[in-house]
């Protein structure tokens, strides 16, 4: 006669260590604050195993470091902001800049950057009477301005 949980015989004593297992376990849940504590766990059962099956593609992709990697900074970068002013300032830049995450600007985008396109300096002076690289362009070159300027205030670019 066997015990299917175990798979030992029912006939034999459990070994040292099984014993020591269910006796800490026994102890753990002697503890109503434990109790509770696996029961919201079982709750959250569901959440935990989806967010496994993400974790496991990050793994299955090769990205585990980059996702830490921007975990971390995006750590680091909440530090560096805390104070109210810049986080508002950033707040109201990146509603600005709200326009480039449309679905459509994205599309565009992705295909723009695929473009393995060369330009020699005709090339270059077509593409100079579009509107729209006219329009970018000046929006590109002000905010260039003004990361020179604040990187002189700053002393960050020497």
């Amino acid at each position: 006669m066997s015990d299917e949980r175990s798979g030992r015989s029912s006939n034999s004593f459990p070994d040292s260590s099984e014993v020591k297992t269910r006796t800490s376990v026994e102890e753990l849940f002697s503890d109503p604050q434990n109790v509770k504590k696996l029961e919201v766990l079982l709750e959250r059962l569901d959440s935990l195993n989806y967010l496994l099956e993400r974790l496991e593609l990050f793994i299955g992709a090769g990205m585990l470091d980059e996702l830490f990697g921007l975990f971390f900074s995006i750590m680091a970068f909440e530090r560096a902001f805390m104070k109210e002013e810049s986080l508002q300032g950033l707040s109201e830049l990146l509603g600005r800049l709200a326009f480039l995450a449309s679905p459509k600007c994205m599309e565009e985008l992705s295909e723009a950057l695929d473009k393995d396109e060369r330009l020699g300096l005709m090339g270059l002076m077509n593409k100079l009477r579009d509107p729209e690289v006219q329009r970018g362009l000046g929006v590109v070159m002000n905010a260039l301005k003004v990361v020179g300027k604040c990187a002189d205030e700053c002393g960050s670019f020497k």
